[in-house]
């Protein structure tokens, strides 16, 4: 009986990196450096940090930025 679980366990785990490798393949890089324009005082090569949340069904990102001077702002997209 063990062998014949550590088969499925093996299975299992084969398709749960499958999955796992399938949705960080689905990463798409940023388009567009505009994308980080805050502000006037705040453009792309100032954004010290860019997080991405994913909106649950809706196949959207709320994205939060935020730069060296403090600014910070956030926005919706779809990649």
């Amino acid at each position: 009986m063990s062998f014949l679980g550590a088969i499925v366990r093996g299975i299992l785990g084969g398709i749960f990196v499958f999955l796992l490798l399938y949705f960080i393949s689905q990463e798409r890089p940023i388009k567009s450096e505009t994308m980080y324009e805050i502000s006037s005082s705040c453009v792309y090569s100032d954004v010290v940090a860019a997080y991405r949340a994913p909106i649950v069904l809706s196949g959207q990102y709320k994205w939060y930025i935020e730069c060296s001077n403090g600014d910070s702002a956030s926005f919706i997209g779809d990649s």
